[in-house]
C-alpha cells in the first residue's frame, strides 16, 4: 500500500525487500559471496569486497577491493539511486529506490546498473545486473559475519529464484579472505 496512493488500487513500486538505501545501511563492508555468471573478465580476482561511504538517501560513494596475483586493488565509484520497474507492480510515486547506477570506470565492460531483488536487511542482499551478451547476472553480497558462516537460507532461496537463468553458481568468497585495512 502506498503512503500517498494516487488511487485506492495502487501498489507500491518497490517491495519491502527492495529498499536499496536500507540494504546498504547494514554495515559499511560487504563481501562478494556468490555470482551466477562466467567470471572471464575477473577470473584472477579473489577476496572481493565493497566499502560503502557517504551513504545518503539518493546515492553513495563506494569502493571495490580485490586481490589479483597477490596484490590488492581498489576502484572508487559514485552510485546514484533510482527506481526501476518491478514485475507485476504499478507506479505509486514512492521515493524508495531499488537500484543504483555506478559511475564509469576504466573497465568499459563493467556493468553499471544494479537492482536489488532481495535483502534481509541483516546479513545479505542479492543484486541483479545486465550482463554481457544480454544475460541477467546476479551477485550476492554478505556482511562479514554472514560470509564466514555461509549464505543464509532466505538469501540463498532469493538468489536461486531470481538468478538461476544461467545455471551457474560460483561461490567467490572463501574463509581465507581477510579484509585489507582501508
Amino acid at each position: 500500500v502506498c503512503a500517498e496512493p494516487p488511487n485506492g488500487n495502487c501498489q507500491r513500486n518497490v517491495s519491502a525487500a527492495q529498499d536499496i538505501f536500507k540494504a546498504l545501511n547494514i554495515t559499511n563492508t560487504y563481501w562478494l559471496y556468490a555470482v551466477n555468471f562466467n567470471r572471464s573478465h575477473t577470473k584472477n580476482r579473489s577476496c572481493t569486497f565493497f566499502n560503502v561511504s557517504h551513504l545518503q538517501k539518493t546515492g553513495m560513494n563506494y569502493s571495490s577491493h580485490y586481490k589479483e596475483n597477490g596484490t590488492w586493488w581498489k576502484t572508487e565509484y559514485i552510485g546514484k539511486f533510482y527506481k526501476s520497474p518491478v514485475e507485476n507492480q504499478s507506479e505509486c510515486g514512492s521515493e524508495i529506490y531499488n537500484s543504483f547506477q555506478a559511475s564509469e570506470t576504466a573497465e568499459k565492460w563493467h556493468p553499471r546498473n544494479y537492482t536489488l531483488v532481495f535483502s534481509d536487511y541483516e546479513n545479505c542482499s542479492v543484486l541483479r545486473l545486465p550482463g554481457i551478451g544480454g544475460e541477467i547476472w546476479c551477485m550476492a553480497l554478505l556482511t562479514p559475519p554472514a560470509a564466514c558462516t555461509g549464505m543464509p537460507m532466505n538469501c540463498s532461496k532469493a538468489f536461486y529464484d531470481a538468478c538461476n537463468d544461467t545455471g551457474i553458481y560460483e561461490e567467490v568468497f572463501y574463509t581465507g579472505c581477510t579484509r585489507l585495512e582501508i
